[in-house]
């Protein structure tokens, strides 16, 4: 076999040529690199030690006990939108029966302990029993009546029926007492003086499902102590938080330490950390199941709004044709 013998110049083509294809073959390699994500570390547990602090349900708190009601001072984007997922109705005059009116609205006792009027009634009259029995004929069916009618049914009362959980509450400014005490010794079996239908204003406030489906369309919302705030807050860089937003809540608590923040749906496929930080939000919302009667959210750490009132809502409209009053007009 005969070989051929190159010349310098031959040689010197054959190198260029191969080391013009790998640079070549390198700028694409470079080129498509960039445009491959790149997943970053996972972020650090969010320390989720300290519990979400809203009361357990008594006879005195349905509407504070009630997350949805809104956020402090002027409430800004995503959280002008949330605002209006809770509607109020104009109040119309209607007629209900004392016997069941879940809860009032205002009290100088400590009524947190108590879960219904009747318990909180039984309290008083116990210990005016124990106490001061001289006192008792100021505490008769007919006495509590008198109290009631000057000091809590007054022309300003209204009565407010959250929908969602069917619960009512006499919106009163005094005579938390009387009235507690009225509604024991009925149930003990006395008769209340001019029967238990009573005729005042009657407005309700429920969940609207236009701006629900707006507002979870785009956002997550959840309820979390500040701890947990301050936490994703020292993880996220500035960028990054740009897309969690935060508001109080208000629960006419001024040591309220609950906050509601908001992760930005958009793009989040190709966000890691935001999913990242999704996902541990929805997880320690799971460590107890969800309750829309709102009596064991005070050991939660984490509260999944969106979750809440999607089944808030369809509470409602079960609660819808269960109310135990009629209007008049």
């Amino acid at each position: 076999m005969r070989f051929e013998r190159k010349t310098n110049f031959e040689i010197f083509d054959i190198i260029y040529k191969k080391e013009f294809i790998t640079l070549i073959f390198s700028l694409l390699n470079s080129f498509f690199s960039k445009k491959t994500p790149k997943e970053p570390e996972p972020i650090p547990n969010i320390d989720f030690s300290e519990p979400v602090g809203l009361p357990m349900i008594c006879c005195f708190n349905s509407e504070q006990i009630t997350p949805l009601m809104g956020v402090c001072g002027t409430p800004s984007y995503p959280f002008d939108i949330y605002c209006n997922i809770v509607v109020k109705s104009k109040p119309k005059d209607g007629i209900v029966d004392i016997r069941e009116i879940d809860s009032l609205s205002s009290s100088k006792s400590d009524t947190k302990y108590f879960s219904t009027l009747e318990d909180f009634g039984s309290f008083i009259f116990d210990d005016i029993q124990r106490n001061s029995p001289h006192e008792l004929k100021g505490w008769t069916i007919e006495a509590c009546k008198k109290h009631t009618d000057s000091d809590l049914f007054r022309p300003s009362t209204q009565l407010e029926r959250i929908r969602w959980n069917g619960r009512t509450e006499l919106k009163n400014s005094g005579g938390s007492h009387h009235f507690g005490v009225a509604r024991y010794l009925i149930s003990q079996g006395e008769l209340y003086p001019g029967g238990t239908q009573i005729e005042l204003p009657i407005f309700e406030r429920y969940i609207d499902s236009v701006f629900a489906e707006r507002a979870f369309k785009d956002w997550h919302y959840f309820i979390v102590h500040e701890k947990v705030l301050q936490s994703i807050q020292q993880i996220y860089e500035r960028e990054d938080f740009n897309d969690v937003s935060m508001c109080r809540i208000s629960l006419n608590n001024k040591d309220n330490k609950d906050r509601i923040i908001a992760v930005n749906l958009k793009d989040i496929e190709t966000n890691f950390r935001r999913q990242n930080l999704l996902d541990e939000l929805i997880t320690a919302s799971r460590d107890e199941t969800c309750n829309t009667q709102y009596r064991n959210l005070i050991s939660k750490k984490c509260i999944d709004m969106n979750t809440l009132i999607l089944d808030a809502l369809v509470l409602q409209q079960k609660n819808d044709h269960q109310h135990h009053y009629t209007f008049t007009d």
